[in-house]
């Protein structure tokens, strides 16, 4: 029970991480959306 509420906790903060890390190269124009959509891909 509280290793899934840790395992839940953890993937939503790295989630966050990663959005932040993306959202400051598409700011920086380093990433364009269509490069982002072809990495998810």
């Amino acid at each position: 029970r509280v290793f899934l509420l840790i395992l839940r906790v953890g993937s939503s903060l790295s989630a966050s991480i990663w959005y932040s890390v993306f959202q400051i190269l598409i700011d920086n124009n380093k990433l364009t959306l269509s490069q982002l959509s072809y990495i998810w891909m």
